[in-house]
Formats: C-alpha cells, sequence, structure tokens
C-alpha cells in the first residue's frame, strides 16, 4: 500500500514522506518502507507480539538516540495505530499521533 505524508509543525513543512507498506508472504512479517524529503530511505521491519504489530526505529538528534515506534492493534472495526517516541531506551513512551483505521465494507 503506497501512500503520502505530509508533516507540518507550527505552519510550517517538516516532512514529506511516501510510505510503502508490505506484507512479506515468505517471512510473514509486514514492514514499512519509508523515503523523506531529507533523502533519508528507512526500512521499519514489524514484529507480532501480543497480537499486535511493532515497528521500532532509531533516530539521532542533537547526539542522542530517539526510538520512535508505530504499534498497530486490532479492534472490532479495523486497527488502531499509535505513533510515539521514547528518549530513555524504550522505559517510557509518548504519544505522537493516533489514528483509527476501519476496514472498507464494500
Amino acid at each position: 500500500m503506497l501512500e503520502r505524508w505530509h508533516f507540518e509543525q507550527n505552519g510550517a513543512l517538516e516532512d514529506d514522506v511516501v510510505v510503502l507498506r508490505a506484507f512479506d508472504a515468505r517471512s510473514g512479517c509486514w514492514s514499512y518502507d519509508i523515503a523523506n524529503a531529507h533523502l533519508d530511505h528507512l526500512t521499519w521491519a514489524g514484529e507480532l507480539v501480543d497480537g499486535a504489530w511493532y515497528f521500532v526505529y532509531g533516530f539521532l538528534n542533537d547526539g542522542r538516540t530517539v526510538r520512535a515506534r508505530i504499534r498497530w492493534v486490532p479492534t472490532a472495526v479495523g486497527y488502531s495505530e499509535q505513533v510515539s517516541r521514547s528518549s530513555d531506551g524504550g522505559a517510557t513512551w509518548v504519544n505522537t499521533r493516533h489514528i483509527n483505521l476501519v476496514r472498507d465494507g464494500g
């Protein structure tokens, strides 16, 4: 599934991102391939834990590693995509975005 994400912070462009969500039938795993306007290409490999898919990636920010996490949690009508960040190696997470996706009834 191909997506385009556009992020703004206080009216200023933060990032333009092209995302490919892909399922690898051989391994049975999901991944995100992300390319952004800063010429970064990142692959976030998925891991299924207790019924939810987790995608974690570490970024350098002012010399410190910040971990970003996307979590897919199944719901009765689709799934919830929860995006969070951790500055302490994953001990605590701060939610930054939350999207509820609903299955198409058609």
